[in-house]
């Protein structure tokens, strides 16, 4: 593999981390969108946009925390102001103003919903070029269980990506982090606003997501349209929820692996800071270990895992291979999954890898995770609502 090089820092970060700033001046929330998965054309989000919405995207939401989150919206670039008022019970009576970006498909907005309280339901209404839209959500808990569902390798617009949306909907999980290779199938604008938005906005109004990138993300600007648009704060980073430790990794295949380069050290950083975190989580696309097609990654193999076995990383969740794998290389070290079963294709896969426990292909779901203080569980759910597969484990 060719020396690692340093893309430059994307405008679009700086965008994103000047919208966190505001939030510490004004205060902001959070919402967003997805789809019926029996009707392949787009649909309103369920605040029921009019036919004639000045809402090219339903609002959606990103980033979330325990006492913040992101509402973004799209409207035509004539739109240039917009502002966000949400509370509790109803009474929303905290405003954020949102800041804009014009991009190629039209003005985006993002509000951030800042003070918020742990674990607690929230009403917003989203007001922009003379219509309002409105929607709810809940903050992520700071303490005791919290829920999230993890899939990758969708945004193709197929049937099964719907199914998969529908799926998560019933599930109604804290957070929903995607696995990358988001938007097939080069990370344009155009083919979020066709293959994502429409597709997830009856979720993504109420359901904040953390996007982690793929390849294909990757392939425009370095990923700048998936950065930009889902407010990523860099292209690593790491948030807390419940008792867990959340870390997010670009891990893009030509960038960062070894000590010395940007995506290592922040993850050396990272742990090390977070050693004493009950439960730690990392998730990125090209997975260090594999059966499926793509096979496994031997730079994550070589220079990561020996960092997720040192600080004790409880599981790693990846993408790219379009199948499920349940990993275990060490009986008793770091849990391992593949699950790029969102929807938009099924690949080979091969159950000659002693590493192993589980696989799968030509299934369609998510990973269903639930954490509390002593336990972590981990459910394969297929589209419809069947288990497919499970694991837990427990610390005194």
């Amino acid at each position: 593999m060719a020396e690692p090089m340093k893309p430059a820092r994307m405008p679009v970060v700086s965008f994103a981390l000047g919208l966190l700033s505001v939030a510490v001046l004004v205060g902001s929330g959070v919402a967003f969108a997805i789809a019926d998965a029996t009707d392949s054309q787009p649909r309103a989000s369920s605040a029921q946009l009019p036919s004639r919405s000045v809402f090219l995207r339903a609002p959606y939401l990103v980033q979330p925390r325990t006492d913040s989150i992101i509402v973004a919206w799209l409207t035509p670039p004539s739109v240039h102001q917009g502002s966000v008022t949400y509370g509790v019970g109803g009474a929303e009576s905290l405003t954020a103003e949102a800041v804009n970006r014009l991009q190629e498909d039209g003005m985006l907005h993002g509000a951030v919903l800042s003070g918020l309280q742990p674990a607690t339901s929230y009403t917003y209404s989203v007001h922009s070029g003379g219509e309002t839209v409105h929607g709810h959500f809940r903050s992520l808990p700071d303490s005791g269980p919290v829920r999230f569902t993890a899939t990758g390798d969708f945004g193709g617009a197929t049937a099964a990506e719907v199914d998969v949306v529908n799926l998560m909907k019933q599930q109604d999980p804290d957070l929903f982090i995607t696995l990358g290779d988001n938007t097939y199938e080069r990370g344009t604008l155009a083919e979020m606003d066709q293959n994502i938005f429409p597709q997830y906005a009856d979720f993504l109004d109420s359901h904040g997501v953390i996007w982690v990138l793929g390849n294909h993300d990757y392939t425009t600007q370095q990923g700048t349209p998936s950065i930009e648009n889902f407010f990523m704060p860099d292209r690593n980073y790491s948030f807390d929820a419940g008792e867990a430790h959340f870390i997010v990794l670009e891990g893009d295949g030509s960038h960062g692996y070894a000590p010395g380069q940007r995506d290592y050290e922040f993850l050396q950083s990272d742990l090390a800071a977070h050693a004493t975190a009950r439960w730690k989580f990392v998730f990125f696309h090209y997975p260090a270990y594999s059966c499926g097609m793509h096979g496994s990654t031997p730079y994550v193999d070589q220079y990561w895992v020996p960092l997720f076995d040192q600080y004790h990383v409880d599981a790693v969740f990846n993408g790219h291979d379009h199948d499920y794998e349940r990993i275990r290389p060490d009986a008793a070290g770091v849990h391992y999954f593949v699950a790029g079963i969102g929807g938009k294709s099924a690949d080979a896969i091969r159950h000659d890898c002693d590493f192993q426990e589980v696989g799968a292909t030509h299934i369609y779901g998510d990973l269903m995770v639930s954490v509390d203080h002593s336990t972590v569980r981990v459910d394969c759910i297929l589209v419809g609502g069947k288990l497919f597969d499970t694991t837990s484990w427990s610390k005194d």
